[in-house]
């Protein structure tokens, strides 16, 4: 599973892109990519 971690600072919505998977012995998370949140407009297509 690939989920953004993170929250706004600062003014900016900084995030980190993880890798979630899972292992006999639980699930192991790794860091990918810094990644910036970028909201929906509505009514923008």
């Amino acid at each position: 599973m690939l989920i953004p971690i993170g929250g706004k600072r600062n003014e900016q919505r900084e995030q980190v892109l993880k890798r979630v998977t899972r292992t006999a012995s639980g699930f192991d998370m790794e860091n990918l990519e810094t990644v910036s949140f970028v909201p929906f407009l509505a009514g923008v297509n």
